[in-house]
């Protein structure tokens, strides 16, 4: 902008040099256009921006290292004899990665293409959103600038899982799913108040009948079995490529666990609230949901550990441990497994 102006600036100078020698009518008009049009259209492009909207159009999932088209569309533009400067922004709040690239563009929309090179969830933002006039005088910043989010998934990779006979399935079990209700009527999930639909068999007459209002009592769902994988997401100064290996270890030992019909759970801390979080795992829809909340968290140290934050729950029988400084205490005689991102397993036993 600073050569545009100097530009303009040695111009106006020429064109009065030739209006004082020449004083004559074309080199008055000359002159006179030369103040008078950038003028106009320092004016237009301040008009506009005040009135310009400008969105993000994009897929809000995807795989890692898939490629996919990010639109930036203006409305307001009208025929502005201008463009639209802006920065993109890619953040992602799983790694800590960050990249930004400049853009200019003409027309009324643009397109260009994004390729994300680790998993995650992905803040994605139209950063310093400026209007500038045809000659690149002047600069106005377009309120609201649009964001998004974009979903990237682990890629699955081929890892060959195998289940001794501790971590199969049992018949019987004595712990009960802290998250989930279910059909045994020797275990109590929760009580709640009652909702039209629920059946009447459920309704706890004599807590009902002390507090004058219908409560319903949630049966317990046994575990058949109790394999933890746990996401480390207190660790410090970690690069970014192990960290995308971990979570594309556990996301493939997550799906073989499926395909072996092990119910299972994935477990971190939150980084944010420093408690413990968790999704059993039973279907690939479980893993995706479980993913998606677990990549929207943040990896950086903490005074807290995922294993320690776990210590309050069940002892699983197998834990698998993704990350490199890990506190191995808290887990009684559980069989532990560590990755730590060095790189990616064709082979595990749990």
């Amino acid at each position: 902008m600073i050569k545009n102006r100097i530009a303009m600036i040695t111009w106006l100078v020429v064109a009065a040099g030739l209006h004082v020698f020449g004083n004559d009518f074309g080199t008055r008009v000359i002159l006179l256009a030369s103040i008078i049009v950038p003028a106009i259209m320092v004016t237009i492009a301040g008009i506009a921006a005040r009135k310009v909207s400008v969105s993000l159009d994009h897929t809000h999932i995807c795989k890692c290292g898939e490629s996919l088209d990010i639109l930036i569309s203006t409305r307001g533009m009208g025929l502005l004899p201008g463009h639209i400067e802006c920065r993109l922004a890619y953040d992602n709040l799983f790694t800590g990665g960050m990249c930004q690239e400049e853009i200019l563009f003409f027309a009324s929309s643009a397109k260009f293409m994004f390729k994300p090179q680790s998993c995650g969830m992905i803040n994605i933002s139209a950063s310093q959103l400026a209007v500038t006039d045809i000659f690149g005088l002047s600069t106005w910043k377009v309120k609201h600038p649009p964001a998004g989010k974009l979903l990237v998934m682990p890629n699955l990779v081929n890892i060959h899982l195998t289940v001794s006979p501790s971590t199969r399935p049992t018949l019987d079990s004595e712990d009960y799913s802290m998250h989930l209700s279910g059909s045994d009527s020797s275990e109590t999930f929760a009580i709640r108040e009652y909702i039209p639909g629920d059946p009447l068999k459920s309704i706890h007459w004599k807590l009902s009948q002390k507090t004058d209002k219908l409560l319903v009592r949630e049966l317990g769902l046994p575990i058949s079995d109790r394999i933890l994988l746990l996401m480390e997401t207190s660790v410090p100064n970690l690069e970014i490529k192990r960290i995308n290996r971990i979570a594309t270890t556990l996301y493939s030992v997550a799906h073989e666990l499926i395909i072996h019909e092990l119910t299972h759970t994935l477990g971190w801390m939150d980084t944010k609230t420093y408690e413990y979080k968790s999704h059993e795992i039973t279907s690939a829809q479980d893993l995706e949901l479980a993913f998606a909340d677990l990549l929207a968290n943040t990896i950086k140290p903490c005074d807290i550990s995922a294993t320690e934050s776990h210590n309050a729950y069940n002892t699983p029988s197998h834990v698998v441990i993704g990350g490199m400084f890990v506190a191995q205490h808290g887990f009684g005689q559980s069989a532990v497994t560590i990755i730590d991102g060095t790189d990616i397993p064709l082979e595990m036993e749990i």
